[in-house]
């Protein structure tokens, strides 16, 4: 990719050179002509059109030399953005991504625009356009839940849209596993994708004072700031001060920030005014005295949070706008919607009969629809909307019957409206202001009561109610207060278990469960006051309770299908949980004591996993070391198969170094020998040791050293058979040491410090063993051979580097990074083939094909892939016989061929549309492996040389341009042909 992209650029600077000499040529005819007229004195008729000739020339030209400027920036750019994109992709370490997202930033493309010229959108400060949809790649700002249940702004990739749930999924760029995220339009906002020119458009730039939303310096997070400074030139930053009220004015020091990382503050916006305390407390800002706290790492202010990934820290958030306040004052919101609910629900009970209360209050479910949409940005589906219409029908009903039976009370229906309406408010505000109370269910219903009970003060002044209370003939009653006091713990258990309920599930499960209840209490409140309505009654209250029941069935099934991750079970969590405390520390230099580790921990009954870390023999990184360690009483049953760990990356100087150090402390016990160790490779890297306890059972010591790959993947070399440390083994530790014979990769994984009895600092483990476990079981790696790419090379000449080849490569390879992601996101395991040959994408194939067991076909399938930017092109097949799905991305089609089994062969089928004949293509059976492809981790046919010879024959090697799929491979059988009957099922094919 280097190569060609900085080819086309020499060629694009090529041009720009050639388009200056010719405007240079034009100029100097224009000054030549200039100082003859000076020398004739006169300015003639000829040299008036020679000079209006010349001057037309200077201008075409002019405007050819800023086209072919523009073209090498485009060229530049484009390089810089795939590069961009293939790193985003991979995992970088946190200073690769921090450099990287500078870069990004200061070869934004810079606006200059005309005189009396508008910026475009997304031009600096200038923001998108309404109905704009940002595309897959491109990099926003991002609301998102944090690890404690409050909502920050990150810096995201867009990963696709979803038309039909109208929202994102975006995924954090700061993120190990590259979280995903399904966020609603209110809560993505493109970044800039030009900068604004100071000069010419400086209407494009964020004026000095407004507030915005910066990306605090070294983290992905955006802060609320004051833009101190805007950019003089085009070069420069701005300058802007984050609140921070650990410094006395309340504001950081000027810090830069690029454009591209500024973005407007829409104070308009009713999420964020819920969010932001300016909204409720800005009478209490000069009297609010903030706490000061201390991080672990000693960093003090009043906010400031650390989110800790694999030993490195950022700034969470250092914002005061997005701090704690006292929790009284932050729940003072909620206490005023808390008050206005129970207010209008005692006056919509004083004026109705509590038979008729469930039908004043069945608006609720509308307006939780309503304020989902007005304050979370949640819009909702055609099938929702019918169905509140249905509730709606139903509400006016049940109010025509009450009327009908002389029972109606408009002041009644009208107060049960506006309770509707705060009852909804409640749930969803106590949903959003949790987390400023750290989540506390006690502290919350305790301030909301306090308030509340302050609150109510002014609305009996309002009412004229004091007389009331203060001529209560039994206030001074024991009685009185007795019962009352009873009310009001059964008030606060019910305000509590309410509260509770939400946090535990959603506003709108405790909507629709109080909807429910209500229901409940007129079927009884009818008995009890043997109340009888008409039949039309009842089915008023039929339909708004099965509409209910009909929506909730409805947002359930909605949750199920987004749910971006699949929760662990909790046998897995146990077992994960029985695995690491099956651990021991073991240190190098205290090998002398694994005898009293034996009777400490009962090794002596039990496989122990020894997990220890030795920073001794490395500068930089950690070892992390795995043994197992056996006597004669144990069963050696267990050995090595339930985790099995490893290195970070080290020099094969660190290796040496360690292994000196290692095995002479090993070799020295008089227990212990070095039967086997594997000290190097071809590539002179050590992979693996083995070493065997004296004994009866043999016990394992069994070191593993893990390489990481420019793609971010773990590799590790496999063992090599030998006979002369096999017999020093029992038949159930070579079964355990499979996954390590061949070579293998995996994930990146984090590990976690464990307290454990018995260890001296506690064990490392990894955080999920269970899953690395699973991976290593999968992990078989076959590298593509470069020499056999480079020999194609030089036998059938050099690599294609035309623009229409290079522009293909760069579609194909997004093809399978978006591919990867949709199908890793419900966990389809797929494969490729065309790698084999050049390691390369093959440009003339116009095409990507990738293959999937049917064993491994889920509906979901087609869906996740039109939620990553694929249009659907056809369908051809059925599930059970030749299932073949066609994709659209960017113009170029990606084949998704589904591989059945057959007796000692697989195969595949295809279905030419015209004509609806079926082929079948054939191929020995196999298995999948991993391979690095293009800084991608993909599957491929294991062993590969087999599946390729079939699909191209043995003259696999040469290329061929022409191919016919009906008639090129040689494995294509004829199969049949559909029967006309089934065609509108077999055969669908969509406009593209």
């Amino acid at each position: 990719m280097s190569a060609e992209k900085t080819k086309a650029v020499i060629q694009a600077v090529k041009q720009v050179q050639a388009e200056r000499n010719r405007s240079e040529h034009v100029l100097t005819n224009i000054n030549r002509t200039h100082e003859r007229i000076k020398q004739d004195g006169k300015l003639t008729p000829y040299y008036k059109t020679k000079l209006r000739s010349l001057y037309s020339s200077a201008l075409a030209e002019a405007s050819n030399e800023v086209e072919a400027l523009q073209r090498a920036l485009d060229k530049i750019y484009e390089i810089r953005t795939i590069r961009a994109e293939r790193c985003l992709a991979s995992r970088l370490r946190r200073g690769a991504l921090m450099m990287l997202l500078q870069n990004v930033a200061v070869t934004l493309p810079l606006y200059v625009g005309k005189k009396d010229e508008e910026p475009p959108p997304l031009c600096g400060a200038i923001p998108a356009e309404s109905s704009y949809i940002a595309k897959p790649g491109e990099m926003v700002a991002a609301l998102v839940k944090g690890e404690e249940g409050d909502d920050n702004w990150i810096l995201a990739e867009v990963v696709g849209w979803n038309a039909a749930l109208v929202k994102y999924e975006v995924d954090d760029i700061d993120e190990e596993q590259k979280e995903r995220h399904v966020l609603s339009r209110r809560r993505v906002i493109p970044l800039p994708q030009m900068r604004a020119d100071p000069v010419t458009c400086p209407e494009a730039l964020h004026p000095t004072g407004s507030t915005v939303l910066a990306i605090y310096p070294q983290t992905t997070c955006f802060y609320k700031a004051i833009v101190k400074k805007s950019p003089s030139v085009a070069t420069e930053d701005y300058e802007v001060l984050f609140e921070d009220p650990q410094y006395d004015d309340g504001y950081s020091p000027p810090l830069q920030v690029a454009q591209r990382y500024i973005i407007s503050n829409n104070e308009n916006n009713p999420y964020l005014l819920m969010k932001s305390y300016k909204c409720w407390f800005q009478f209490l800002e000069d009297k609010v005295k903030w706490k000061t706290i201390e991080s672990s790492d000693g960093v003090h202010g009043s906010l400031v949070v650390f989110r800790h990934k694999t030993g490195l820290s950022m700034a969470e958030s250092s914002s005061p706008a997005m701090g704690k306040k006292p929790d009284d004052m932050d729940v003072l919101p909620l206490s005023f919607i808390f008050v206005c609910m129970i207010t209008f629900n005692n006056l919509c009970l004083k004026y109705v009969d509590v038979t008729f209360y469930y039908i004043s209050r069945s608006l609720t479910t509308i307006f939780n629809v309503i304020f989902s949409f007005l304050i979370l940005g949640e819009k909702t589906s055609k099938p929702v909307m019918g169905c509140c219409a249905v509730i709606i029908g139903g509400y006016y009903m049940g109010i025509d019957q009450e009327h009908g039976v002389g029972y109606l009370s408009l002041a009644g229906v009208s107060y049960g409206f506006l309770a509707c309406i705060f009852v909804s408010l409640n749930a969803i505000f106590t949903k959003k202001i949790l987390p400023a109370v750290d989540n506390s269910v006690w502290k919350l219903t305790f301030y909301n009561n306090v308030n509340g009970a302050i609150i109510f003060i002014p609305l009996m002044l309002l009412f004229q109610e004091q007389s009331v209370v203060f001529n209560f003939p039994n206030l001074s009653s024991f009685l009185f207060w007795f019962l009352m006091s009873i009310t009001g713990v059964c008030g606060f258990a019910i305000a509590y278990v309410t509260i509770l309920q939400i946090q535990v599930t959603s506003p709108l499960t405790h909507n629709i469960s109080g909807t429910a209840k209500a229901c409940a209490q007129t079927v009884i409140a009818s008995v009890w006051y043997h109340e009888l309505r008409p039949a039309l009654w009842w089915l008023s209250n039929m339909i708004v309770l099965v509409s209910i029941m009909w929506l909730t069935t409805h947002w359930l099934l909605l949750s199920y299908l987004t749910q971006s991750e699949e929760q662990p079970s909790s046998w897995e969590s146990l077992f994960q949980l029985t695995l690491a405390y099956r651990a021991v520390l073991l240190d190098l230099e205290v090998l002398d004591r694994l005898d009293r580790f034996r009777s400490d921990t009962g090794a002596h009954s039990e496989t122990v996993l020894t997990f220890g870390v030795f920073e001794k023999f490395v500068q930089r990184g950690s070892w992390l070391y795995a043994a197992c360690i056996q006597d004669v009483k144990c069963q050696a049953s267990n050995v090595l198969s339930s985790a099995q760990l490893f290195t970070k990356l080290a020099t094969q100087k660190q290796i040496m170094k360690m292994n000196a150090a290692t095995i002479p402390l090993w070799e020295n016990r008089e227990d212990f020998a070095v039967r086997w160790t594997l000290i190097s490779r071809a590539d002179n890297k050590v992979y693996q040791i083995i070493g065997v306890l004296d004994g009866l059972v043999s016990p394992l010591i069994h070191m593993v050293i893990l390489y990481e790959t420019d793609a971010g993947f773990l590799r590790f070399g496999g063992l090599e058979w030998n006979p002369h440390w096999r017999d020093d083994l029992l038949a159930s530790q070579i079964e355990e040491l499979l996954p390590w014979l061949h070579d293998g990769s995996i994930h990146r994984f984090e590990t976690r410090r464990m307290p454990l009895l018995g260890t001296s600092g506690g064990i490392v483990v990894p955080k999920d063993p269970l899953a690395v476990t699973r991976e290593l079981w999968d992990s078989v790696y076959i590298p593509c051979n470069e020499t056999r790419a480079q020999e194609f090379y030089h036998l059938h000449g050099p690599r294609d580097e035309s623009r229409e080849a290079t522009l293909f490569r760069h579609k194909a390879w997004k093809i399978l990074a978006n591919a990867k992601t949709a199908l890793d996101s419900i966990k389809v395991p797929f494969w490729i083939s065309r790698y084999f040959r050049q390691c390369d994408i093959i440009p003339y194939s116009q095409d990507v094909d990738v293959g999937i067991f049917i064993a491994n076909y889920k509906p979901e399938i087609r869906d996740v892939f039109l939620r990553n930017g694929f249009k659907l092109k056809h369908v051809f097949g059925l599930v059970n016989d030749s299932y073949e799905l066609s994709f659209l991305y960017e113009g170029v089609k990606l084949d998704v061929f589904f591989f059945y089994e057959s007796k000692d062969v697989m195969w595949n089928g295809g279905t030419q549309a015209r004509t609806g004949l079926k082929f079948k293509y054939v191929f020995p059976r196999f298995s999948l492996c991993w391979t690095d492809f293009l800084e991608l981790r993909l599957r491929v046919p294991c062993p590969t040389l087999p599946y390729v010879e079939a699909n191209y024959g043995k003259d696999w090697f040469t290329p061929v341009v022409q191919w016919d799929w009906k008639s090129s491979p040689p494995n294509v059988q004829p199969n049949g042909v559909w029967p006309r009957h089934l065609w509108s099922l077999v055969i669908q094919v969509y406009p593209s």
